[in-house]
């Protein structure tokens, strides 16, 4: 919340100032409420869309169809086939590190 010189209290969602009280959605100012206007004041948080229940299937729909696609797509192989030590060389065996 931020105050400036004008006595207006301003965040992302409202600005109260001597006037009344502006809703501002992004970024614009789209209402004004006069102070003798409110009769009562009820502030609750909101999801910004308005079916996110849709837009949460579709996703989760998207995720597991990519998901799919990609284990498909990975060649499978054994654990039984995978050398448990690694035969490593020295270069240069005279070396002491």
């Amino acid at each position: 919340m931020s105050k400036n010189v004008d006595d207006t209290y301003t965040t992302d969602h409202f600005s109260i100032n001597p006037r009344g009280i502006d809703i501002i959605r992004n970024g614009i100012k789209c209402n004004h409420i006069e102070y003798n206007e409110i009769k009562l004041i009820e502030i609750k948080k909101s999801r910004s869309i308005k079916r996110w229940y849709i837009a949460s299937i579709i996703g989760i729909v998207i995720s597991v169809f990519f998901l799919r696609l990609i284990i498909i797509k990975t060649p499978h192989f054994h654990l039984s086939e995978v050398p448990t030590t690694v035969p490593f060389k020295f270069r240069n065996s005279n070396l002491i590190c």
